[in-house]
């Protein structure tokens, strides 16, 4: 895509055209809409990804649902909740790999000025050794 949030939309609804509840693909289409302004159907995208990420929990994929509910905070602006969230998951990962794109994500960017998430991104380069 591009750098503009409307290039982001068309891959994002490809994405959930082959997996209609992925949690992460939800956020994204969800964040591209609100870039937009498209506040409405951010709202709606967000609405769905709530419902994936508790689909996830009760599916008993916590590690997943963790990141998903990271990037949903981080994409609605509440930052140092998602580095709360982000800090928990690596802290007691599921397993040794738990969290290692989260220096990556291009969700996550704004992240980098809050609190703590250097933390987060210390322990996950611990945890990958």
């Amino acid at each position: 895509a591009d750098d503009h949030p409307a290039g982001a939309i068309p891959p994002f609804r490809r994405a959930l055209e082959l997996y209609p509840e992925h949690a992460r693909s939800l956020v994204g289409l969800a964040a591209a809409h609100a870039a937009h302004g498209d506040d409405r159907a951010a709202a709606a995208a967000f609405g769905r990804a709530t419902t994936a990420i508790e689909a996830l929990r009760r599916g008993g994929r916590q590690s997943e649902a963790a990141m998903a509910d990271a990037f949903h905070l981080a994409a609605t602006r509440r930052g140092r909740d998602a580095v709360a969230v982000l800090k928990r998951l690596v802290e007691h990962p599921e397993t040794p790999f738990t969290g290692w794109t989260i220096p990556i994500e291009p969700l996550f960017a704004p992240l980098r000025k809050v609190k703590g998430f250097d933390a987060v991104l210390a322990t996950v380069a611990t945890n990958a050794r």
